[in-house]
């Protein structure tokens, strides 16, 4: 919800005479970085070596989906302050 609303906000800062869309994408990028920073933290008992032992396989992919997701969130925010974003609902992205 909200990459939608900043990249919403970027779009129409396209077309205004203030230029607020960079700082826009900016704060994005910030904001989603930093909520990916405090997700990490959220998979418990993670192995401090590389090839533990007790390798648990489920809980590397759900980190690494997890850091998928933050990464195409930012790149939609990206895209949408290139202008390559075509316009959409709310429904439509989240389905996406």
């Amino acid at each position: 919800m909200f990459n939608f609303i900043v990249a919403r906000r970027i779009a129409a800062s396209a077309w205004s005479a203030a230029p607020t869309g960079p700082l826009l994408l900016i704060f994005g990028i910030v904001v989603d970085v930093l909520m990916l920073a405090t997700s990490i933290h959220r998979f418990p008992d993670r192995p401090p070596t590389p090839i533990p032992y007790d390798f648990m396989l489920q809980q590397h992919l759900a980190a690494a989906r997890h850091f998928v997701l933050h990464l195409q969130k930012i790149a939609y925010l990206v895209d949408s302050a290139r202008g390559e974003v075509a316009e959409h609902d709310f429904l439509e992205y989240a389905s996406s």
